[in-house]
């Protein structure tokens, strides 16, 4: 399994976020430089402590909130308001260790670790939400297609864990089976960004052979991609650090 210094590595990159203050704003976050999982974070932060305003709109019997002119404004309107969300330093710790547990934990076991998130506060969610998740936290490829189908299949969209775990595993099968290579790329790409911090080398996508190791024992690759371990040991013997357009080629 996939591991690293959670408490550690979330000071680190709080500390190179905050540097001296005490609280800082959603713009200023957007515009850091931290891994984009965690400013997806930061972003379903932001939209929970917002969530009263949509509620407001919905239950308003005086008002026609879904006038199209009220609708151009209030996006634009909304987008401001959340740019001056502010984060105390307490707050930007407790996301960016949250962010890391279930990234870690993502890059270990993709499908628990979604599904983990998308069923903490209900045994039943809207696939078109899945759908928003799996773009906005820049997931698999072919985990969001395959939720996509469902949702222009089924007239109620409505997923329990085990609907989503077995859409998803079908999906991650077959897009192995057809072609493992593209599938693979798509792997590496929503988990580089971990891998990197775990790496600590600070070369997205390009890590150390045991990384590269660690990644093909964690996602049971050998029998998939049995070429990938014999590349990764050839690789071993003329860089410290590789990508995997390196090891495709090997």
């Amino acid at each position: 399994m996939m591991e690293m210094d959670i408490p550690e590595t979330g000071r680190s990159l709080s500390e190179k976020l905050l540097g001296d203050r005490s609280e800082i704003s959603y713009r200023e976050i957007q515009q850091a430089v931290l891994p984009s999982f965690v400013k997806a974070w930061f972003h379903l932060g932001v939209e929970t402590w917002y969530a009263p305003e949509y509620h407001q709109r919905t239950s308003s019997i005086r008002f026609d909130y879904k006038d199209e002119t009220v609708q151009t404004l209030l996006k634009t309107f909304d987008d401001a308001v959340k740019q001056t969300a502010l984060f105390s330093a307490e707050e930007c710790r407790q996301i960016i260790e949250t962010a890391l547990r279930h990234e870690i934990a993502y890059a270990n076991h993709s499908i628990g670790a979604f599904s983990d998130l998308m069923f903490q506060r209900s045994a039943v969610v809207d696939g078109f939400h899945v759908v928003d998740l799996l773009a906005h936290f820049q997931r698999e490829h072919f985990f969001t297609e395959a939720v996509k189908s469902y949702v222009v299949e089924h007239d109620d969209t409505r997923m329990d864990r085990d609907i989503l775990e077995h859409f998803l595993s079908g999906a991650q099968q077959e897009a192995y089976a057809k072609e493992p290579i593209a599938p693979l790329r798509d792997s590496v790409a929503a988990v580089s960004e971990i891998l990197g911090l775990v790496d600590g080398n600070g070369h997205t996508g390009a890590f150390h052979p045991a990384t590269w190791e660690k990644f093909v024992e964690t996602r049971a690759l050998e029998e998939t991609l049995p070429v990938l371990p014999l590349a990764i040991e050839r690789q071993k013997a003329i860089a410290d650090v590789f990508d995997l357009a390196t090891l495709e080629a090997a």
